[in-house]
């Protein structure tokens, strides 16, 4: 176990490289380093880093073009990618997500359909910057044409074009998917599976398509020099890769694509049993915003 975490507690990675031991006085005492590598903190913890890459994901959100910071990602498969996305301020995503955000994508192999799930409610950080970045999509102020066109976000052409998913009632969550395969989504959405997208999806978009698992976090960035950030993080990404599992055990694989027969999800080195809440602090200072609607 490593030390890191504000209030003292261990965590099962090693956060070392972002935080400081606090001048004599307190023993073992860490905290955060402001100028934390997040390079020296993948490769502590058995990851592969880059500053900044082109897309090369399959997603709605991150095309050929799009530019990716701070990319932390497993050294073999199956794939699990974590990174950010997008400009501070531009004429982005849709309604109030703002268009910054970062995402996990993990590698599943497997033919499933495409869908998104989206919570039924208000979500995401009451942020000056998220509410100012809301704003100037709303106003239309910017123009980007590698981000939208006339017709909308790559997530509201999907949901136009494609179908709305029948779920349960109580589901909590939204789901759209192609047309023709509202059969195969629906069966998809169901039991171990929506539960566990309903629980993502209270703080991420998620993007299921063949061969990956995607979310898209509306609480800012994941990859990050905060190590209490990546104890969620590593926690949303681990009941990721369960989803992923039950996923080769049920469903035939995907054309070209590999993942390791008799993977062992425990053997990626952030996996944990661990159910980290998100922290309290990534809501934003304008918490009060959201008891208002």
């Amino acid at each position: 176990m490593f030390g890191g975490g504000d209030d003292g507690r261990s965590f099962w990675f090693d956060a070392t490289p972002l935080v400081e031991r606090r001048s004599s006085g307190v023993a073992g005492r860490l905290l955060p380093r402001s100028g934390g590598s997040i390079e020296e903190f993948a490769h502590a913890n058995d990851l592969d880093y880059d500053p900044g890459v082109k897309g090369d994901l399959p997603s709605l959100l991150i095309g050929a073009q799009s530019v990716c910071k701070d990319v932390v990602a497993t050294r073999g498969e199956p794939k699990v990618e974590f990174g950010n996305h997008g400009w501070r301020y531009w004429k982005g995503s849709d309604d109030l997500v703002p268009s910054r955000q970062g995402y996990i994508a993990v590698q599943h192999g497997r033919a499933l359909p495409h869908v998104l799930v989206s919570f039924a409610g208000a979500v995401g950080a009451m942020t000056p910057l998220n509410l100012a970045s809301a704003a100037i999509t709303a106003v239309g102020q910017l123009n980007f044409e590698d981000v939208t066109d006339s017709d909308g976000s790559p997530f509201e052409k999907f949901r136009t074009k494609g179908t709305r998913v029948e779920l349960p009632a109580g589901a909590e969550v939204t789901a759209h998917t192609e047309k023709g395969r509202e059969g195969e989504a629906q069966e998809l959405l169901s039991g171990e599976t929506l539960a566990a997208l309903a629980d993502l999806a209270r703080s991420f978009t998620v993007e299921v398509r063949e061969g990956w698992l995607l979310a898209y976090s509306h609480y800012g960035d994941v990859s990050t020099r905060d190590p209490e950030v990546w104890a969620w993080v590593f926690s949303v990404a681990s009941r990721m890769l369960d989803l992923a599992q039950l996923w080769r055990e049920t469903h035939p694989a995907a054309a070209g694509e590999y993942v390791a027969a008799g993977f062992d999800e425990r053997a990626v080195p952030f996996y944990t049993d661990q159910r980290v809440e998100r922290p309290s602090k990534l809501d934003g200072s304008l918490r009060f915003l959201k008891r208002s609607r």
